[in-house]
């Protein structure tokens, strides 16, 4: 048995100062969040594939310093690592997107992150994994910037991404 899911977005308005986008995904694994609103931007992403989205780190900046990369973990036995490192304070980044899917046999019943790219003002970092199953996209107003991830991680793969765009 397949089970479908729609993605379904709640577009904020702009004069919310912090809105939480997404996540897009499944609903299952562990959820993480990591602050609404809480940095003033990312500096890097570190993340771990195969035929889908393993662990999935970020080093954000807080005030012009970078924060400590906060890690969301799974199991990784076998991924390859790739790093989207942004040139802080010139580089912003304006699109997320990717493709979710269920991943047989390993996750029969669940949707996972298949693929991410992360389009930044100056280049396209991505996409990394398999392009296949259902898109998502998300185009970041201009002026706005991630102000921090949400997402649900299970043993092997990223379940979900999200996260909260700042608009100052």
């Amino acid at each position: 048995m397949i089970l479908l899911r729609t993605v379904m977005i709640d577009f904020p308005t702009l004069s919310e100062p912090t809105v939480l986008i997404g996540p897009f995904g499944g609903p299952d694994g562990h959820p993480w969040d990591d602050g609404s609103g809480s940095f003033t931007g990312v500096r890097s992403i570190n993340l771990t594939l195969k035929d889908a989205i393993g662990s999935f780190c970020i080093v954000y900046d807080l005030n012009g310093n970078p924060v400590q990369e906060i890690k969301h973990l799974s199991g990784d036995s076998g991924y390859t690592t790739a790093n989207a490192s942004f040139k802080f304070s010139e580089e912003r980044i304006i699109q997320v997107s990717g493709y979710i899917d269920i991943l047989s046999p390993a996750t029969p019943t669940s949707l996972v992150i298949r693929s991410i790219t992360l389009k930044t003002d100056q280049k396209t970092y991505g996409p990394y994994g398999v392009e296949k199953g259902t898109p998502f996209s998300y185009q970041i107003p201009a002026g706005a910037y991630i102000s921090g991830f949400v997402g649900r991680t299970s043993g092997d793969y990223l379940n979900a991404i999200g996260f909260y765009q700042t608009t100052p």
